[in-house]
């Protein structure tokens, strides 16, 4: 579960910078080699409550269609061409990578960019 972000003291909430490497070091911490972030809350509904908004935690995205991976040296976020301008305009590219997922699937970057062991 990751921590919740909004603090009283704005000067306490966490970056997108942070907030990856916080990810990144539970990745370390647990052996894990890939988070995977859905729009969707636990139940997977499509319209989450503002406190299950994970996506838009770690990426900043705010749009209602999206999926991320977080991986130790890479992250990547998909949506779909509805959200190609408002994606570049809300997601810090030095973190993420952009995709359009009607013509890559994260399947498809995963298995073009995860080494087979």
């Amino acid at each position: 579960m990751l921590p919740q972000t909004k603090c009283k003291d704005k000067k306490e909430e966490l970056s997108i910078r942070e907030r990856v490497a916080l990810v990144r070091k539970k990745l370390k911490e647990h052996g894990i080699d890939a988070f995977l972030v859905p729009h969707n809350d636990m139940y997977f509904n499509e319209i989450t409550a503002p406190s299950h908004n994970r996506l838009e935690w770690i990426t900043g995205f705010t749009g209602s269609a999206g999926f991320a991976i977080i991986l130790k040296n890479s992250a990547v976020i998909f949506t779909d061409g509805r959200y190609s301008i408002q994606i570049r305009q809300e997601v810090d590219q030095s973190f993420f990578i952009i995709e359009n997922i009607t013509k890559n699937s994260p399947f498809s970057w995963l298995q073009k960019n995860v080494k087979k062991i």
